[in-house]
C-alpha cells in the first residue's frame, strides 16, 4: 500500500524577471466557432463537474483535534498564536487524503490532513521575530513528547530545514495527519492571499479540489504542492481577464487576526464562470503555456520572463512567492512539468469529447461519503 500526501512545503529560490516586460497573447484555436460555442454552453450549464465538491469535513472531529493540539501547545508556549494554514484556511484544495492499493489502483483508506501555523508572540500578541532557534527546537520536542504522552500522536517526526521548523504526526485515534509549522510567516501570508482570491472567484475552491485530486492520483505529478497549484489557478484567472490583481499589502502581520479586504485597482473583476468551464480553460491555458520563457507572478498584470543570464541554472518552473520572491516551483522537475503539460492536453481532449467526468473521477467523494472508520489498533 502506498500513501500519497500533497504537502505545502516551502520551496525557496530566487525568481527573476527581465527589465522590460511584454504582454503575452495566448494562441487562439482554429477550431470551428460553432463547436466552441456549443462546448462552452454545455460546460457552463450541463457538465457533471459543476456539481462536484470536496467531501464536507466533520466539524465535531475537526474541533476536537484542534482543541487537543492547542491545549498542549499553549502549555509549552504560553504566548503562542495558532492559525490554520494551507487548505485548512483558504479551502482551495482538500482536507481529505487517501492511500491506494498498488495492484488494483483502488482507494483503500481515507484520512484528514491539514496544517496549523504556530507563532511565538510577546505578551501583547506581537510576533517575536528573533526567537532563539535552539529554544524553539526544545519547545517543539516538548510538544512532541506531550502529544505522545497524552495519547494523541503516533508516528511523529520533527523536520528542520533552513528557516523551517515542522512537527508532523499521525493522530492515534482519529484518521488524521497534522503538520505543525512554527514561525511560518510567509506560508501563512500566502494562505491568506489565496483565500482573498477565492472571494473573487468562489469556484476557485472547487477547481483547486478537482486538480488537487488529479495530482494526488497521478504520482508523476506529486512534485506540485498545494501552494504552487493555487498560484497556477490564480495566474490563469488573471491572464484570461476573469479576476484582477490583489496586492500583498492587503495581508497584515502573522499574529493579526484581521485581514484588510479592500482591493486596490479600482473595480475588482469577479469570475462567474462554471467549475467545468474554468477547469477546461485551466487545462487549455497550461497545455500551451511556455514555462521555459515565463515565470508565474500573480502580483503583476504582465508576464515575467526568466533572465538570459539565468538560463543555465534556472528551475523548470518559476512560481514567484508574492511575499519573499522565492520560487514555489523549485521542487518541480522538468520530467514532472512535461507530464503535467501532457496531462493538460489529455484533459482538454477529454472535455472536447464530453468525457471530463472520466478525467476527474469521483472515487474519492464516493469513498468519503462513508463514515471515517476508527483507526485500527496496532
Amino acid at each position: 500500500m502506498s500513501e500519497i500526501w500533497l504537502n505545502d512545503d516551502e520551496n525557496d529560490d530566487d525568481a527573476f524577471e527581465l527589465p522590460e516586460l511584454m504582454d503575452f497573447v495566448p494562441e487562439k484555436t482554429d477550431s470551428d466557432q460553432t463547436k466552441l460555442s456549443a462546448l462552452e454552453e454545455r460546460l457552463q450549464t450541463n457538465s457533471p463537474l459543476n456539481s462536484r465538491s470536496s467531501p464536507a469535513i466533520d466539524e465535531r472531529i475537526f474541533s476536537k483535534i484542534i482543541i487537543e493540539i492547542a491545549t498542549i501547545i499553549n502549555e509549552v508556549i504560553p504566548n503562542s498564536v495558532i492559525k490554520g494554514i494551507g487548505p485548512a484556511f483558504h479551502e482551495c484544495g482538500s482536507f481529505i487524503n487517501f492511500s491506494i492499493n498498488e495492484n488494483t489502483k483502488e482507494i483503500q483508506s481515507v484520512w484528514f490532513f491539514f496544517g496549523l501555523a504556530i507563532f511565538i508572540c510577546d505578551e501583547k500578541g506581537n510576533e517575536n521575530a528573533s526567537i532563539n532557534e535552539l529554544l524553539l527546537q526544545l519547545w517543539i520536542k516538548k510538544i512532541q513528547l506531550k502529544l505522545h504522552e497524552s495519547g494523541i500522536a503516533q508516528h511523529s517526526d520533527i523536520v528542520i530545514k533552513t528557516n523551517s521548523f515542522k512537527l508532523v504526526f499521525e493522530h492515534k485515534n482519529i484518521p488524521a495527519k497534522i503538520t505543525l509549522l512554527f514561525n511560518a510567516s510567509e506560508a501563512l501570508k500566502r494562505s491568506q492571499l489565496i483565500r482573498l482570491y477565492t472571494r473573487l472567484c468562489p469556484n476557485m475552491i472547487k477547481i483547486g479540489y478537482l486538480y488537487n485530486n488529479l495530482i494526488l492520483t497521478n504520482p508523476e505529478l506529486h512534485e506540485f504542492t498545494n501552494a504552487s497549484l493555487c498560484y497556477l489557478i490564480i495566474h490563469f484567472l488573471q491572464q484570461t481577464e476573469r479576476i484582477g490583481i490583489l496586492h500583498p499589502s492587503l495581508i497584515q502581520s502573522s499574529s493579526d487576526l484581521k485581514i484588510n479586504e479592500s482591493i486596490s485597482n479600482p473595480s475588482p473583476k469577479i469570475s462567474t464562470d462554471s467549475v467545468a468551464f474554468l477547469c477546461y480553460g485551466f487545462a487549455k491555458f497550461y497545455a500551451a503555456f511556455n514555462f521555459e520563457i515565463f515565470i508565474i507572478d500573480i502580483g503583476k498584470k504582465e508576464l515575467c520572463f526568466w533572465t538570459e543570464t539565468d538560463q543555465s541554472k534556472k528551475d523548470a518552473v518559476g512560481i514567484r512567492c508574492s511575499f519573499s520572491g522565492k520560487n514555489l516551483g523549485k521542487s518541480i522537475s522538468l520530467k514532472c512539468l512535461e507530464k503535467f503539460v501532457q496531462k493538460m492536453k489529455e484533459i482538454v481532449a477529454a472535455f472536447e469529447n464530453g468525457k471530463e467526468a472520466e478525467a476527474f473521477p469521483a472515487d474519492i467523494e464516493e469513498f468519503a461519503k462513508k463514515p471515517l472508520p476508527p483507526k485500527p489498533k496496532k
